[in-house]
């Protein structure tokens, strides 16, 4: 079973590595979608705090009379930043508790198709896998999902979405912003993620030897404690 796994995931590409793992978002799409709504607004709320402040200080000078304080400028704009600060705050909480929701759901259900895998299994096809290489598969390999679906899928959306969004309203603003800030919207969003894709090479070999460490330390190393102490 081990040798079958290896062969399967390392003829896996990674975008097949993927999209097998987004097809377990069926059952949750209405939730992640929450999620992605979320983080676009949270980043949107993060560039209109700072947009605010930043238009503060030039309605400020520009409104500004000498030897006076304008309160109602400064306290208005107070407010705004205050609101958008507070739609950030609840967008993140919103983001973060739909994005590992779904990752622990499918996490318990990717434990338990193993854990149904195994029984039929057992013990014929079971008693060639080390104790370690199946607690590992089961604790730590399935856990290695769940930054997959908590901290990726919705980034990886919002990456493209955000600066679509924020382009659109500079290009009401100031057309010649977007032709500045195109250019380098489009090398940080689709360039720069395909270099670092290139250069990373196949993890499938990393993969598969600290699957290997992890055997060897629950076989060997775990519980080591407790035979001394009964050995005593």
């Amino acid at each position: 079973m081990n040798t079958q796994t290896t062969a399967v995931s390392g003829d896996m590409s990674n975008l097949q590595l993927m999209r097998r793992l987004m097809g377990y978002l069926a059952p949750f799409k209405g939730t992640m979608l929450i999620s992605l709504v979320a983080r676009v607004v949270k980043i949107v709320g993060q560039a209109a705090v700072l947009g605010i402040a930043a238009a503060s200080v030039g309605l400020y000078v520009e409104s500004s009379v000498p030897d006076t304080v304008n309160w109602g400028l400064i306290w208005t704009q107070v407010k705004w930043i205050a609101i958008a600060g507070t739609v950030v705050g609840l967008a993140h909480y919103i983001e973060s508790y739909t994005g590992h929701y779904v990752a622990f759901r499918i996490l318990a259900a990717i434990r338990d198709s193993f854990y149904y895998a195994m029984v039929p299994l057992a013990p014929a096809r079971t008693a060639k896998i080390q104790s370690g290489d199946a607690v590992s598969r089961i604790m730590h390999d399935c856990e290695r999902v769940e930054p997959f679906y908590a901290h990726s899928i919705a980034p990886a959306f919002a990456a493209i979405l955000v600066p679509a969004i924020l382009l659109g309203w500079m290009w009401t603003v100031e057309p010649s912003f977007v032709k500045v800030l195109l250019p380098v919207y489009a090398a940080t969003t689709f360039l720069l993620p395909w270099l670092v894709s290139q250069l990373g090479g196949d993890s499938s070999g990393y993969r598969e030897r600290l699957g290997q460490l992890s055997a060897f330390v629950a076989d060997s190393i775990q519980g080591v404690r407790d035979i001394v102490a009964f050995g005593n």
